[in-house]
């Protein structure tokens, strides 16, 4: 009973240095084309860029989403990409046909489909936002909006 508290202990410690220990070179993510992009390519496609990680069946990823297509670019000064957490192509773009998004939209749209970028990142749950300055991993957050904005980025 002891080791098994003291493990808690620790993982409970140690977990926050593992998510800001996280890195994005050598992973990858495919477009809905299926073709495997590096992620440190969008992660420094601009001086500030976030990912929404995402799922189908998760409804308050669903109200995210909702929220991005209504405008596209959703926030000015920002590169902000949707990141599907393990789903096959064919079931996010049913979704975003059903969805009747903009080509705007779907250019925005990688999929993480061996999780790599999650399991790195150590992603709590859906949804989340993972954010990046100078392609460089800041913080995440389970919402987007100004206030979080300022504080991420201290603007």
């Amino acid at each position: 009973m002891k080791k098994i508290l003291i493990v808690l202990v620790l993982s409970s410690i140690l977990f926050p240095f593992c998510v800001f220990s996280a890195s994005p070179d050598k992973l990858s993510v495919y477009s809905l084309d299926g073709e495997k992009v590096p992620f440190e390519k969008l992660v420094g496609s601009s001086e500030r860029t976030a990912f929404l990680i995402w799922t189908t069946w998760c409804g308050y990823c669903r109200e995210e989403l909702d929220r991005f297509f209504q405008k596209c670019p959703f926030i000015d000064n920002m590169d902000i990409y949707l990141l599907d957490m393990g789903e096959n192509a064919a079931a996010v773009n049913n979704y975003l046909a059903q969805k009747k998004t903009t080509d705007c939209m779907r250019s925005k749209v990688y999929l993480d489909k061996n999780l790599s970028v999650s399991n790195e990142f150590n992603i709590p749950g859906v949804p989340t936002y993972l954010f990046f300055k100078n392609g460089e991993f800041v913080d995440y957050s389970h919402y987007i909006n100004d206030e979080v904005i300022k504080y991420i980025y201290g603007e």
